[in-house]
């Protein structure tokens, strides 16, 4: 069983989307080929299906691509001792304004 997910082919509009040629031919092509493109389509086999309980729903089959950012140690840790120091800052704040409305000691 062939799943394509073509939800992101089209070009949005204010009221309306558009399906421009260049979508169609795409997904006349991933029909066409019968075969696994990341992110748009994949053939399941009949007993795949059927282990799912016969759940058709299309992103069950065909993950989306997801575009991350991978982060080295060295940024990690970065964007962690920034945070760290924010969070530590905005608790002092906190502290403060619990202390002026004598909420706190």
């Amino acid at each position: 069983m062939l799943f394509v997910d073509a939800s992101k082919q089209c070009k949005i509009g204010r009221v309306q989307n558009e399906l421009r040629p260049e979508h169609i031919d795409d997904i006349h092509e991933w029909y066409q080929s019968h075969g696994d493109v990341q992110g748009s389509s994949r053939v399941a086999s009949r007993k795949e299906v059927r282990k799912n309980d016969y759940n058709l729903n299309i992103p069950r089959y065909v993950e989306p691509m997801v575009k991350e950012k991978h982060l080295s140690v060295d940024e990690a840790l970065t964007q962690l001792k920034v945070s760290l120091e924010a969070a530590y800052m905005a608790e002092e704040r906190l502290k403060e304004l619990l202390i002026r409305e004598g909420l706190f000691k």
